[in-house]
């Protein structure tokens, strides 16, 4: 096969990262939701906002924290 022909056949993929919503190991199931699997995915979904205590952020009874952390309090936590 030529270098024309692999190189016309080869087609772009993309990378999908996916970070761990939750640091706790004991909730290791995913499910990813698509269109035959609403509840199943509401019901894990909403049980892992409740169980860590997240319901606050997402209804709005609790501030969002900042976007950037500001120059100067870049420092203010630092443990020397």
């Amino acid at each position: 096969m030529s270098a024309s022909s692999i190189s016309g056949s080869q087609s772009s993929t993309s990378t999908v990262k996916t970070y761990a919503l939750f640091s706790s190991s004991s909730q290791t199931t995913s499910i990813k939701l698509d269109r035959s699997n609403y509840l199943v995915w509401e019901s894990v979904v909403l049980a892992l906002i409740k169980g860590n205590h997240l319901t606050s952020h997402i209804d709005g009874t609790t501030a969002a924290p900042p976007r950037c952390i500001p120059q100067e309090s870049k420092t203010d936590n630092l443990v020397e």
